[in-house]
Order: structure tokens, then C-alpha cells, then sequence
């Protein structure tokens, strides 16, 4: 068993990537479809990954127990869009109105672990084509650190926020492993397994 849980929404292998690096074969993390997850005792694991597309009305049901594993001092990465309040301090999804090419560029308000060692400039296009990373913002928590945002600065797309013993990093887009330049995936992938193991500590 490993430290780290990937939950995938549908086909495991299109959770894998577009940079020819495929997550789903990395060694250290253990994967699982969406509907085996009312089956996992959260706290065998330090870090769980959720996919974007997860359902969220089963994430919903399973709220108590991923409040009780932040709350014991686990990590939880969200990607993608809320679209049900499935945690207290989440809200729903607003994307940007009008979005134009500037909206797209990404600016760094706070370091993180997650993406030491990058140039967030990198996650700007992918392939060439803007909006990849993000789109909108899942409205953050007052006491959440903000950690990018987009549209000069002004939406939030990833934020950070203690829980308990734990944190909840949240990602308003793609998963951010598919987000990341072909370059950058497998550092980026390494650093998103330090942060949930805590190795930032």
C-alpha cells in the first residue's frame, strides 16, 4: 500500500496524461475507480488525489468520513469544478464571463511546495492552446491561502486551507498533472506526492 490514493472518475486510463508521462503508472501511488471508494479506510492512506469528473454526489455521502481524515491530520487534492458542496468549505464553481486571452495567464500569489522548482509560466498554454489550467475559480474560504489565481491576478484557481490536522488543496481545472508542460509533468507529479505526504513539513 502506498501513502497516496488517485480516485478516477472513469476510465483509469484517461486519467494518465496528455505529455506522454502516465500518472496511472507511477509506482508510488495506489489507484482506485470512484465507485470502490465507500470500500477504503481513508486513514491507511496520508494523501488522497480526487480526479476531475468524480461524482460528486458520492463524494457527498462520503463527506463525514473525508472531513474526519483531514481533520486527523490527512491531505486532500481537489481538481475540477464544484458543482455540490460536498465539503463545508467549499463553494460552487464560477467560471470567468467573457474570458479573453489575457484572462488565461497564471500568476503565482504564494509559493508552495506543489509547485517548487516550476515556472508557472509553463502551465500558461498547453500544446499552444490557452485555458487548460483553468477557467474560474472555486470561491476560497476567507482564512484559505491563495496560491494562483488568474484574470491578472483577480480569480483564485488554487487555494490551500488548514482543516483540522490537515489541508485541503483545492484546483479550479484540469488535474493539474494534465494541466503541467511535458517537461514539467514528472517533477510536478513528484511534488504533488511530497505535499500529500506531508513532506513539506
Amino acid at each position: 500500500m502506498k501513502d497516496v490514493l488517485f480516485v478516477y472518475f472513469n476510465d483509469i486510463s484517461a486519467s494518465g496524461g496528455m505529455n506522454g508521462f502516465d500518472i496511472t503508472k507511477s509506482k508510488d501511488l495506489d489507484f482506485i475507480w470512484q465507485y470502490d471508494l465507500e470500500n477504503v479506510n481513508f486513514n491507511e492512506y496520508k494523501g488522497i488525489i480526487l480526479s476531475g469528473g468524480v461524482d460528486q454526489i458520492l463524494l457527498s455521502k462520503l463527506s463525514g468520513r473525508l472531513c474526519e481524515f483531514l481533520e486527523n491530520g490527512g491531505r486532500v487534492l481537489f481538481n475540477g469544478h464544484v458543482e455540490k458542496k460536498f465539503l463545508p468549505m467549499l463553494e460552487i464553481y464560477e467560471p470567468v464571463e467573457h474570458i479573453k486571452y489575457p484572462d488565461f495567464m497564471i500568476s503565482l500569489i504564494n509559493p508552495h511546495k506543489i509547485y517548487k522548482d516550476l515556472d508557472i509560466r509553463n502551465f500558461n498554454e498547453k500544446n499552444g492552446v490557452a485555458g487548460f489550467y483553468s477557467r474560474g475559480q472555486n470561491p476560497p474560504p476567507f482564512k484559505a491561502k491563495i496560491i494562483t489565481a488568474i484574470k491578472q491576478a483577480s480569480v483564485p484557481s488554487d487555494w490551500e486551507l488548514d482543516f483540522g490536522k490537515g489541508k485541503i488543496y483545492t484546483h479550479a481545472g484540469v488535474d493539474l498533472h494534465i494541466a503541467a508542460s511535458a517537461n514539467d509533468t514528472p517533477k510536478l507529479i513528484e511534488n504533488l506526492i511530497a505535499y500529500l505526504r506531508g513532506d513539506d513539513e
